[in-house]
């Protein structure tokens, strides 16, 4: 079953907001239950990571690096089918040591025992 642009937005929109507040806070434990355990992310053209708790320990990562940051989305376009619902966007890092890095966002969030999890994150800087 498809869902309409609509309907995926309502679902997925919430949880981004507190996905982006647990990330811009550091809360690392929500962050870590935002994504499905055998999540993976993908740097496109340069790396993957699998699993939820090695996607925690890279953010952690991007601290020492980046010093304080802040995540921001926008022009987001959101898609559902079956199980899955999934968003386009464009982010901003705002960071404390490397100024503003942007770049575009695709995640895949599934549905799992009633639960939305991350299940891909692929982004571009």
């Amino acid at each position: 079953m498809s869902l309409s642009n609509e309907q995926a937005e309502s679902i997925l929109a919430p949880l981004m907001k507190q996905y982006l507040e647990a990330l811009n806070t550091s809360d690392w434990k929500a962050v870590e239950n935002f994504y499905h355990v055998n999540a993976v992310m993908i740097e496109k053209g340069k790396s993957c990571m699998f699993g939820n708790q090695a996607i925690v320990d890279s953010f952690k990562g991007m601290g020492a690096e980046f010093g304080k940051y802040e995540v921001q989305i926008s022009n987001s376009r959101y898609e559902g089918v079956g199980d899955f619902v999934n968003i386009h966007t464009d982010f901003s890092f705002v960071t404390e040591k490397q100024g503003v890095l942007s770049g575009k966002f695709v995640q895949i969030w599934q549905n799992e025992g009633g639960k939305y999890a991350i299940l891909h994150d692929q982004f571009e800087l």
